[in-house]
């Protein structure tokens, strides 16, 4: 989800646990990348232990001073005005910071995620903090899935879906061996907190940022997310509703006299001949075989049977007669309809998919009983 148009601000938000050396490493990884970046703001997302983990391990000691200035040094003197006085400050402060809640009305910060009750607060946690910084424009926001117990890792991702931006990124961070091995206490290239020394011959630390592919869905549901949100289950819940709504075809008409398709009882469209007698193939195979797929080199036969089994009003109407001498790129014809009823029905690209028979998917994805021929 790269955006070739520099934003007026970055932040990171990462979750974090016992190992919070995935910070450190997701924000050298990030600098070290052909176009090197350094976050205006950092958000850590954890529980109380993961805080104190933080504390300890990367602001204890001046430790996070330290960091900014072996950073600046990795950066060069090409790339050192990225990281100015006002970037990538960060302490014990909740702008910072942010412990996730015990669930229920007596809510204090949680000590680890145990039930499924503590990850439906974490889930709600996730998606309030994002959201924040989700609605600020100009905002890129960059989202460490790294660290933390699996479950935070997987619903930042799932919100970075739901709340996240053409622009935005989705990152996981890899360390070679020995380094990954927390007893040596790695933070990034030229520190390692111990207790456990460097094994002799160790190699010299990489640190690869991997970007994670995601789908911003909130280009198809940015009115959804503009108004009040109950909670993660809820938006997950209002936005499954909205996809099932974007294929959902109740009835499929077609009229072998006219010529013609309705779909979900509106304006019949006229079809071309070829088009039609493919498609009422297809009606046919899911009326009687449901889900059976039949290649387009195998409908055929039972195209140039359709006439005599439908018998049409008028035996020269377009589509019979195509039927019996049926062409072999026919199936071309179908393109132009998928784009009919695209834009003269208004049908959603979902709805069309499963109405058409394509490259990918030989059969029209239909209940039987949702499907007329008359």
């Amino acid at each position: 989800m790269l955006n070739s148009t520099p934003p007026a601000r970055t932040t990171l938000i990462a979750v974090t646990g016992l190992t919070p050396a995935v910070l450190t490493e997701t924000l050298w990884g990030l600098a070290s990348g052909p176009t090197p970046v350094v976050p205006d703001h950092i958000v850590v997302i954890t529980t109380l232990t993961g805080r104190a983990k933080v504390t300890e391990q990367l602001l204890a000691n001046s430790r996070w001073e330290t960091f900014r200035t072996a950073l600046r040094r990795h950066l060069g003197r090409k790339h050192a005005h990225l990281l100015t006085d006002d970037r990538l400050r960060f302490g014990t402060a909740q702008d910072h910071i942010r412990v996730i809640p015990t669930p229920g009305p007596a809510a204090q910060d949680a000590d680890d995620l145990r039930t499924a009750a503590d990850h439906q607060a974490a889930a709600d946690f996730i998606l309030r903090t994002v959201r924040e910084f989700s609605e600020e424009e100009g905002n890129r926001l960059i989202f460490s899935v790294a660290g933390g117990r699996k479950t935070m890792g997987a619903l930042l991702f799932s919100v970075a879906t739901l709340l996240g931006r053409a622009g935005d990124r989705v990152t996981h961070v890899l360390v070679n061996e020995p380094y990954e091995n927390g007893r040596l206490g790695f933070l990034y290239p030229g520190c390692l907190l111990g207790p456990e020394p460097l094994p002799k011959g160790a190699p010299k630390p990489a640190i690869e940022l991997a970007d994670v592919p995601f789908v911003p869905l909130r280009r198809l549901f940015s009115r959804d997310l503009g108004g009040r949100i109950a909670g993660y289950m809820d938006l997950v819940r209002r936005l499954d509703e909205k996809v099932a709504g974007l294929a959902q075809i109740a009835s499929l008409n077609l009229d072998i006299n006219a010529q013609t398709l309705a779909v979900n009882g509106g304006e019949p469209l006229k079809v071309g001949p070829r088009a039609f007698c493919l498609l009422l193939a297809y009606a046919e195979l899911a009326k009687t075989t449901p889900r059976a797929q039949a290649p387009f080199y195998t409908i055929t036969d039972a195209v140039k049977k359709l006439p005599a089994k439908y018998r049409p009003q008028d035996p020269t109407i377009a589509w019979a007669q195509e039927a019996r001498n049926l062409a072999d790129d026919a199936h071309k014809s179908l393109s132009d309809l998928r784009k009919d009823l695209l834009s003269k029905r208004g049908l959603t690209q979902p709805q069309v998919d499963r109405l058409i028979p394509g490259r990918h998917r030989t059969s029209i994805d239909l209940p039987a009983e949702t499907i007329t021929i008359n």
